[in-house]
């Protein structure tokens, strides 16, 4: 089972940088040690698209921090999943892209109509009016990834002025 936060917003996507400031601010520390599949590959920097994994820690945990920053310079990926292991991380799967609802929705004509009437219309008109869609995926165990990606998904909505479906 997993927990999934879809987020839509009208504005182009944010970046690396913004969404690393904003946890930073809410005491947390986060890193993109998985950008576009890559593991390790690179160091995700500028607007946010594609597929991440994003960990994270509080940021009181220097020692963690510490530890993380040098796992990624050195590319050991055994390093970060001992550290997992050990509970010192949380971690969730994110997903940026341009979307369009209604080339979307083009794909599921017979199920629009239920959608719609699904949602509230305050939200689905800034769901129609989205050009971004970020997608946080985690699963309910360990329990707290489950909070971390609800978390991350609320500072995405309120740094992108996105809605969570």
């Amino acid at each position: 089972m997993a927990v999934e936060v879809d987020i839509s917003s009208a504005e182009g996507p944010i970046s690396v940088e913004e969404l690393t400031a904003v946890a930073k601010a809410k005491q947390l520390c986060i890193r993109f040690p998985d950008g576009e599949g890559m593991p390790l590959d690179s160091r995700p920097a500028g607007p946010m698209l594609g597929h991440f994994v994003v960990i994270g820690w509080a940021d009181a945990h220097t020692e963690t921090t510490a530890a993380v920053d040098a796992a990624i310079e050195t590319r050991d990926k055994g390093a970060l999943d001992r550290l997992g292991h050990a509970g010192k991380l949380v971690w969730c799967g994110l997903v940026c892209r341009a979307f369009s609802y209604q080339q979307f929705w083009a794909k599921y004509p017979r199920e629009i109509a239920e959608y719609e009437a699904s949602i509230d219309p305050g939200k689905l008109v800034k769901i129609r009016a989205a050009r971004t869609r970020y997608t946080l995926r985690s699963a309910v165990r360990p329990e707290q990834c489950a909070r971390f990606a609800d978390a991350l998904g609320g500072m995405i909505k309120r740094a992108s002025g996105g809605v969570v479906e």
